[in-house]
């Protein structure tokens, strides 16, 4: 276990340091008004959350931008389902010249949408309100 330094009050708001570590708040009485000590245990390790837009989907592919860095070695944890919840397998993902743009190469041929989802130390969300609460981003290939 590894204490926070500076982290001694009611409120705490993660960091890129907690990134992989688990989080346990401990919460002990004063003695007198009421004694002993709660621990409560994160049920996973700490992630960031960044939004992500998908743009020029074809059959072989689709660009991915993310609103701040993402290395191109944490895109290992990328994952793209179909409208079934089928994966689909990811061939290649290449950076662009644009600064956290990525072409994601695929075949989605007969696929009408796609779901796609980072599952590493960060996580995608959407920039739609539906999707700001849920992992990962839906991409409607068909246009309707």
């Amino acid at each position: 276990m590894v204490l926070i330094e500076g982290a001694t009050h009611s409120v705490y708001i993660t960091t890129p340091a907690d990134l992989g570590y688990m989080i346990m708040v401990e919460v002990r009485g004063n003695g007198v008004n009421a004694g002993g000590v709660l621990r409560i245990m994160a049920g996973e390790t700490v992630k960031i959350p960044v939004t992500g837009h998908i743009s020029s989907a074809s059959t072989t592919g689709f660009m991915i931008a993310f609103d701040y860095q993402m290395p191109i070695e944490e895109l290992q944890h990328l994952f793209v389902n179909n409208q079934n919840w089928q994966r689909v397998e990811i061939t290649n993902i290449t950076a662009t010249s644009t600064p956290y743009v990525y072409y994601v190469e695929c075949d989605l041929r007969g696929v009408d949408f796609i779901q796609v989802d980072l599952q590493g130390y960060q996580y995608i969300v959407g920039e739609a309100f539906y999707e700001y609460f849920s992992w990962g981003i839906y991409y409607n290939l068909r246009g309707f």
